[in-house]
């Protein structure tokens, strides 16, 4: 009894370590998406894919997951979306790919990749991750991130017009990746990861905070109980 004792109180302490490595704010969200899992609701995402993308560094942001239960609309490539990822995306394109959907994705041995472009983002990992049952089209267990880098690319062949109706894949990753406190962007709901809701910015201060007026509001017509939310900032657009 007393080993069992002393093995729950190692196992104890080192969750109690993990999870002062998060902020609260992680810690709840990775709480609400885990029951979510455990319940059954996010059938389409895999035990695998779940213990891979709730810890930090993940590719795609699981906590939108509380707000919308649906992957396609709620998880979007955010940590592999930059020109240098686009790059290593083409390399892998061009190995694994352009055999069946041609250098520039226009098809040879298979249909044209210009309209898959404008698919989900998860509609993309997907199709790239587990192939299409009934058609030539493979599973490719690329090693993380290149299924994300590869949809960067992809994105990349977009038409004019089929580039302004891509959905908003949010910021890159050199924003998200910087402290809030080096530079005036709040791009996630803590402000960055580090989860500081901490920002540099002086203009706003014990001399100045009283004149601060109401500028927007939005009425939701949510009937949460409770219903948290804040503006997001990146490049100076709001």
């Amino acid at each position: 009894m007393r080993r069992y004792m002393k093995a729950g109180i190692l196992l104890t302490a080192l969750l109690a370590v993990i999870v002062s490595a998060m902020t609260i704010e992680g810690v709840r969200w990775r709480i609400g998406v885990g029951v979510m899992k455990v319940t059954g609701d996010l059938p389409d995402i895999s035990w695998g894919e779940f213990v891979e993308w709730v810890g930090p560094g993940s590719p795609v942001y699981l906590d939108r997951l509380l707000f919308d239960p649906d992957p396609r609309s709620a998880l979007r490539n955010l940590r592999y979306a930059t020109a240098e990822d686009s790059r290593a995306g083409e390399a892998l394109f061009v190995q694994h790919c352009a055999a069946c959907h041609g250098a520039n994705g226009e098809g040879v041995n298979a249909p044209s990749l210009k309209q898959m472009v404008t698919n989900t983002d998860w509609d993309l990992y997907r199709t790239i991750r587990y192939g299409i049952s009934g058609t030539a089209m493979p599973a490719h267990d690329l090693p993380n991130p290149g299924i994300w880098q590869v949809m960067t690319y992809l994105k990349t062949l977009a038409t004019p017009s089929q580039a302004a109706s891509l959905q908003f894949d949010g910021v890159a990753t050199d924003y998200a990746t910087t402290s809030p406190a080096a530079g005036k962007d709040w791009v996630t709901y803590s402000g960055g990861y580090e989860g500081w809701r901490y920002s540099s910015l002086d203009m706003v201060n014990r001399d100045t905070v009283s004149r601060l007026k109401l500028s927007w509001m939005r009425q939701s017509q949510s009937n949460y109980d409770k219903f948290e939310s804040n503006p997001l900032v990146a490049d100076g657009i709001m």
